[in-house]
């Protein structure tokens, strides 16, 4: 497996992959490139969450259908 220049650190820790229960190099790294790219989803969804909520801070939602009347919203009765 080719992954380029690596720091010393992340070196020493993938050569020891068998310490962690992995059987290669490239299971071990696969494994690692997953679960960055689960928090790295999770980090884009909580930062839509934050944007999507900054937007409707300042909204009253109660109130959402306040300013539409006409014949569509009135009761009817027959």
């Amino acid at each position: 497996m080719n992954l380029g220049q690596l720091t010393q650190d992340n070196e020493e820790f993938l050569n020891d992959y068998k310490s962690f229960g992995y059987r290669t190099k490239t299971q071990m790294a696969n494994e690692a490139l997953k679960m960055l790219r689960i928090a790295k989803k999770r980090e884009m969804r909580t930062a839509w969450l934050n944007e999507a909520f900054a937007e409707l801070k300042g909204t009253k939602p109660d109130y959402a259908f306040a300013a539409i009347d006409g014949e569509d919203f009135e009761d009817q009765v027959g």
